[in-house]
């Protein structure tokens, strides 16, 4: 069977095809037709009406707070959708199933693997639905925080858009002499009288918001798919190495892969088995970089515009803090955009932490034990991974936990600039 088919991917497999991004489709017509709909979407019913209403209230510096986070936001997620169709994800897929097929000969290894799609699995689908829940295998505090993100992630985007039907709940239930003032999620201009068709402006606006959140999460569930199997590989290559000091690589005499044959030589038995760790090695840090160099193009926008997000929205939540409405929808704005960067960092993080690890599980072999070419094999694959795999934004920005927290102190510094600004 087909690895995509399978239950760890095939959700992701339905939201890349759901958008006409998927590169095994064969119907290219309905992949284009899909692309269409989705990118007219943010343009017309997001992007537009910000864009129309910014012109209309540059001079007004409040104003223009109002529309920059979600102008900002809608510029991200196109960017994010247009990368998913001109990147060649297929070679990355591709070089997915072969790592599945690498790893079938083994069941230790097999297992590794899975647990880890098993993650991307959750993540994606609690992206995809809108359901949070717990798992019992989520302990280490880099892959709850992953799943923390993925919850999190959509019930700030269903709060933020069921914040405009306050008034009219609210007139129900706790009724005034008078109706309470009705306002649209979005700081825009569609040309239509909100108050007279207030809920023909809330379905637009809605429309518009699933466009781009299917985007944003159709976007960050892939890199964190991939991401997540490329740790699984380092975590992989990390557990062949540790099993070279231990008394089960005699026990067992491994089946290598060449010719799968049981050497009878210890020494040619270590020797195989250190170049297969060295090939492996080079194939982790080969699509380490090829996911590098297909996703990093995609941050930039995010890095740059989503520090104006998080500013405009904390400026905006300290600015309101006597209107409920506008309190909840600019704080919402501002912890997804905060929450975002932090799941980007934490899978930086976590692919800098397994590739690091493989020079620890190298480094605590027994290699003064180990034949002579076997030492030179050893001492390649550790001066190799003394350096770890990184995911850098153009060419400038590594994207860690450590990126994390200076873009957040960059926000709030650029947020009290605005207070001055505005008090002065």
């Amino acid at each position: 069977m087909d690895i995509f088919d399978s239950s760890y991917y095939k959700v992701q497999k339905t939201l890349l095809t759901l958008c006409g991004a998927w590169p095994y489709r064969v119907n290219n017509c309905k992949s284009f037709f899909l692309r269409g709909i989705l990118l007219n979407e943010i343009f017309f019913f997001f992007f537009l009406p910000q864009l129309i209403n910014i012109q209309k209230n540059v001079n007004s510096f409040d104003e223009f707070m109002e529309c920059l986070p979600l102008f900002s936001g809608s510029i991200i997620c196109f960017c994010k959708g247009c990368s998913l169709y001109f990147n060649d994800i297929k070679i990355l897929l591709e070089g997915l199933k072969e790592d599945w097929e690498y790893c079938e000969h083994s069941e230790a290894e097999l297992a590794i693997i899975k647990e880890y799609a098993e993650i991307s699995k959750l993540i994606t689908v609690i992206l995809a639905s809108e359901f949070v829940f717990q798992h019992p295998k989520f302990e280490v505090v880099h892959k709850s925080s992953s799943i923390m993100f993925a919850g999190s992630m959509q019930l700030l985007v269903a709060s933020y858009a069921i914040s405009s039907c306050m008034s009219p709940v609210l007139d129900l239930v706790l009724p005034l002499n008078e109706s309470r003032p009705r306002t649209a999620i979005l700081p825009g201009d569609l040309y239509i009288h909100t108050e007279d068709h207030f809920f023909l402006v809330l379905s637009i606006e809605w429309y518009g918001l699933a466009a781009i959140g299917y985007y944003a999460s159709t976007f960050d569930s892939l890199y964190i798919t991939l991401m997540l199997h490329t740790c699984a590989m380092f975590d992989v290559l990390s557990k062949k190495l540790e099993v070279l000091k231990s008394s089960d690589f005699d026990n067992k005499k491994y089946k290598l892969i060449q010719g799968n044959a049981v050497l009878v030589s210890k020494d040619e038995r270590i020797h195989l088995y250190l170049t297969e760790c060295v090939k492996l090695h080079l194939r982790c840090i080969k699509y380490a970089e090829c996911l590098n160099s297909k996703f990093s193009i995609s941050f930039i926008p995010d890095l740059f515009l989503g520090v104006l997000v998080a500013s405009a929205s904390a400026y905006k939540f300290v600015t309101s803090i006597n209107d409920f409405d506008q309190l909840l929808q600019h704080g919402i704005v501002y912890l997804t955009q905060t929450l975002r960067i932090f799941a980007s960092g934490i899978m930086g993080q976590l692919l800098s932490d397994h590739s690091i690890y493989v020079n620890y599980a190298a480094c605590n072999n027994q290699w003064y034990e180990l034949p002579e070419k076997s030492k030179r094999l050893l001492l390649i694959l550790m001066m190799r991974s003394f350096k770890p795999s990184q995911f850098v934004v153009a060419k400038m920005f590594k994207l860690n936990i450590d990126l994390f927290s200076k873009i957040t102190r960059t926000c709030l510094s650029y947020c009290t600039v605005m207070l001055s600004i505005q008090n002065s």
